[in-house]
């Protein structure tokens, strides 16, 4: 095995260099390759005592931890972790760092996020210390993971960009790609699910090019997990098999075993329940193979669920029994807290409602755990933030915030004392009563939360079918738009062609009359609208957002409009702060208030005036465009919008226009995550007010 893993001539390395080979071995592999790993370790178990190399026990204990939590084995792994952080030397800073880390991973797996953070913080002010940023990147990656399970999902996103900027920093290609499937599982922890596909489809396209079969399998598996919940089934386990192969092509049995699990899970929502019992089995085979408890006690979980489901009470208990039993060994709360809740639903489903309440209150117990340990966590997170704000300056808005804190407690400290006096004076007289009427109640909750998911998910399938239906519409749309509008480019091309003919060959372009130019500019404004609609329609179009002062955009298109404006006498009035700043596309927001300007102008009469003004109010960078035109009627601006029809407008000076530039900048606007106000009246003009996410800088001080 050694001479498999070290280099040809390892025969010639000293027994410390052959233990550095093992080890990093090990480090680069337990995720992958287990049983490989295992017999790994034993070698290097053999060599430390026949070499006695006793002075590096600690990183063995170390790396045998890493093993059994690659596993799940969190009892074992805990066991070793501890021995190695007695044995560690203060003055090793790479081997703590990393011991911490893997520590904050385990702590926060078993439910335990507070212990989890603190392990987090202490690992990284050994990062601190080390010139590689390798090692700070995976401890980011951990804090943004327990940040997402808080829904702090702001801390957790610049966790994760902070991460893969440091791997950047590093040329560590494969974790920088690793990383969107990172920030892909935050959106959907969020909610926003085709925004984790982008992010899922970016890594699978990197991960091919890259030629990595451990990297786009799991983008495989992490994408059809999140077209699972969207509910297209179909792509869902397309992505799953193509998950399978890769993983099957490298045999990372860890992987694989998660891919039929998913699988099992996806079978029994279409209630193809003998393919998932099978898909369960042989990811059980496979986790019982590489001893992996964890996953074992999730299956078993899984197939009691099945049992459950096809009216099999007594098999299903069996499985659930076998799979609390692997919990409690592991000290796998979470683990246990889902199956307390799937028994106590098994023996509700039989009427026996007694044995079904005792592991209700159980289940009950550990969330009250799971609350308070999440509670005193963002206490914390946010006694963090004070402290920060202090360091700035910001001595009044810490006060503030000191004071509501602390009659918080108070008022906390209070209600507590109340509710044990009024729970010491009625625990004998009531305390039957009082466990029935609230366990009827959850009972009810679970009705009521089960009937709004079925709506739900009703309201999920009739919003596809209106969004395929939109998507038509749009479609139609702008073949009409298109034939309507590259007639009038073409035309100003034509115009301006015969204008060159007829000057003198001599005289410059610049003496070609102002009307022609800017029918050059208006044409080529025009074509390039219908381009990037095309390939907004596509989804062609790359976002690549960057912080970016408002005050060069805005003045950069004014001086592509200016000729339009002189030719109407329209003055502009511009109100821009230099430091407004946003994070948006640069591109897509300079089309954006192009279009924006070039209707005002377009809308404006002889001699009007144009106002621009910008500044940043709440994290929030709002851009406003108004003229004193000749204005909308909400109908018009409902029928410019409606993709439905088509909506034909002219200027003041018979300006032709088919309503692209206002979709065009809406859609822009919202790819950018930002919105589109428009305020409109006849005979009075137009304001519109565009609303775009503040810089980063400015997003994380807050």
């Amino acid at each position: 095995m050694v001479d498999s893993v070290c280099d040809t001539y390892q025969q010639n390395l000293l027994p410390g260099e052959r233990l550095t080979c093992i080890f990093n071995y090990i480090n680069q592999n337990s995720h992958k390759y287990p049983l490989r790993v295992a017999k790994m370790l034993v070698v290097a178990d053999t060599l430390i005592a026949n070499q006695k190399l006793n002075h590096r026990i600690d990183e063995f204990y170390f790396y045998r931890g890493k093993y059994f939590l690659a596993l799940n084995q969190y009892d074992s792994a805990l066991t070793y972790f501890n021995k190695a952080k007695e044995l560690i030397a203060s003055d090793n800073i790479n081997l703590n760092c990393r011991l911490f880390t893997h520590y904050g991973i385990l702590l926060r797996e078993q439910g335990n996020l507070n212990e989890a953070a603190n392990s987090i913080k202490t690992g990284l002010v050994y990062a601190g210390q080390i010139e590689n940023k390798n090692y700070e990147a995976e401890l980011l990656l951990a804090r943004g993971n327990i940040h997402c399970d808080l829904e702090l999902f702001t801390e957790a996103l610049n966790d994760y960009l902070q991460a893969q900027e440091n791997f950047k920093k590093e040329n560590d290609t494969l974790r920088q790609l690793l990383v969107y499937i990172s920030i892909a599982g935050l959106y959907s922890r969020s909610g926003n699910l085709p925004i984790a596909l982008d992010y899922l489809d970016r890594a699978l396209n990197a991960f091919n090019k890259n030629v990595n079969a451990e990297g786009a399998g799991q983008a495989a598996l992490n994408k059809g997990q999140v077209l699972d919940r969207m509910g297209n089934y179909g792509k869902s386990l397309e992505n799953y098999d193509l998950a399978q192969k890769y993983f099957t092509q490298d045999s990372l049995w860890i992987f694989l075993g998660q891919v039929k699990e998913s699988k099992g899970r996806l079978f029994k929502k279409q209630q193809k329940f003998d393919e998932a019992r099978l898909a369960f089995e042989e990811a059980f085979t496979i986790k019982n193979n590489i001893g992996d408890l964890m996953g074992q006690a999730t299956l078993l979980l899984q197939l009691g669920e099945l049992y459950t489901l096809e009216k099999h009470y007594s098999k299903a208990h069996s499985y659930y029994v076998r799979s609390l039993v692997l919990a409690d060994v592991l000290k796998a709360d979470k683990l246990m807290f889902e199956t307390y809740q799937m028994i106590a639903n098994n023996y509700y489903k039989q009427g026996d409602y007694k044995a079904a309440i005792d592991y209700r209150t159980k289940q009950h117990m550990l969330d009250k755990q799971f609350l308070t340990n999440e509670y005193y966590l963002k206490m914390a997170n946010l006694e963090s933030r004070l402290s920060a704000q202090e360091n700035d300056g910001d001595f009044k808005e810490k006060e503030l915030l000191g004071s509501v804190y602390r009659e918080r407690s108070l008022k906390k400290k209070y209600l507590t004392l109340f509710l044990s006096f009024l729970f010491a004076t009625f625990l004998l007289s009531g305390l039957l009563w009082v466990r029935i009427y609230y366990t009827n109640r959850k009972y009810r909750i679970t009705i009521k939360q089960l009937e709004q998911k079925s709506r739900r998910q009703k309201a999920f399938i009739k919003s596809l079918k209106n969004q395929y239906d939109i998507a038509n519409a749009t479609l139609s749309r702008y073949f009409d738009i298109t034939s309507l509008n590259v007639f009038e480019p073409v035309r100003s091309l034509e115009n301006l062609l015969l204008a060159i003919k007829q000057t003198d060959a001599r005289d410059d372009f610049q003496k070609l009359p102002e009307g022609q130019v800017e029918s050059l500019v208006m044409s080529y404004n025009l074509l390039e609208n219908l381009l990037y609609w095309s390939r907004l329609q596509l989804d062609k179009i790359e976002y690549e957002p960057a912080n970016h002062l408002i005050i060069d955009l805005v003045h950069h298109v004014i001086g592509i409009q200016h000729l339009r404006a002189k030719q109407k006498e329209i003055v502009f009035r511009i109100h821009l702060q230099e430091q407004s700043s946003g994070y948006f596309d640069a591109k897509m927001i300079e089309i954006a208030i192009r279009n924006l300007i070039e209707n005002a102008i377009k809308f404006s009469t002889q001699g009007g005036v144009i106002e621009i003004t910008a500044n940043n109010i709440d994290n929030k960078l709002l851009v406003v465009v108004s003229d004193a035109g000749v204005g909308f009627t909400k109908e018009q601006l409902n029928r410019i919008f409606n993709t439905k029809k088509n909506y034909i407008a002219t200027g003041t000076h018979g300006e032709m226009g088919g309503g692209i530039g206002l979709v065009l900048t809406k859609l822009l606007v919202e790819k950018n995550f930002g919105t589109l106000l428009i305020e409109s009246s006849i005979a009075k003009g137009t304001e519109v007010t565009l609303t775009l996410p503040g810089s980063i800088n400015a997003m994380s001080r807050n």
